[in-house]
């Protein structure tokens, strides 16, 4: 194999591989990016979930639930 068989080897495999990796490499920021977005949804949950405990924790009864008897 010669000098050039492989400049030119190395060059196509460049440029074949390099899309592959542009792809790659976005593919992982979006995923980075949804992660974080399902983590505050999570969170932000958590934080509704311990406030509605609280509440009904200080005694507070929903009229139109309550029944009379």
């Amino acid at each position: 194999m010669s000098l050039l068989e492989c400049l030119v080897g190395i060059t196509l495999y460049a440029l074949l591989l390099n899309p592959l990796l542009k792809a790659s490499a976005q593919l992982e920021k979006k995923q980075m990016e949804y992660e974080k977005t399902q983590s505050l949804i999570s969170e932000a949950d958590r934080a509704f979930e311990l406030m509605g405990r609280a509440i009904r924790m200080a005694g507070y009864q929903n009229i139109k639930t309550y029944q009379f008897t």
